[in-house]
């Protein structure tokens, strides 16, 4: 909940090249302010290299927050977080997400959800 917590009020449409079911699902709000916000979930077997694209909406240059959730441990059992490089910190004190300059493709690489990364980036 701490990721979709970034995401704006209204929600798009998503394309996507593969099954969301399987592999990576991919989900997209705007806000009032006219940012765009993308949450990723990598559920596949292997590592992905996320690909965003937009129609009607040119990020190039613009800041780019990239927020992460992996688990602290070697599978999705552990009890442990690593939010945004941080492992365990607490709610209250959660630590800022990196923020990049956009280019034309925003590829940040997600590891696969047993090894899991959630990342959700959002224009500013």
């Amino acid at each position: 909940m701490v990721l979709w917590g970034q995401m704006g009020d209204r929600v798009l449409g998503v394309n996507q090249s593969g099954d969301p079911r399987q592999g990576l699902s991919s989900h997209a709000t705007a806000r009032a302010d006219g940012s765009v916000q993308v949450l990723a979930i990598n559920k596949g077997a292997a590592d992905d290299i996320l690909a965003v694209a937009f129609t009607g909406f040119d990020p190039t240059g613009r800041a780019v927050d990239v927020y992460t959730l992996s688990p602290g441990g070697p599978d999705r059992t552990s009890r442990d977080a690593v939010y945004n490089g941080a492992r365990n910190p607490a709610p209250g004190a959660l630590p800022a997400p990196r923020t990049k300059t956009a280019s034309l493709i925003v590829a940040p690489r997600l590891r696969p959800l047993h090894s899991k990364d959630v990342a959700a980036g959002r224009t500013a």
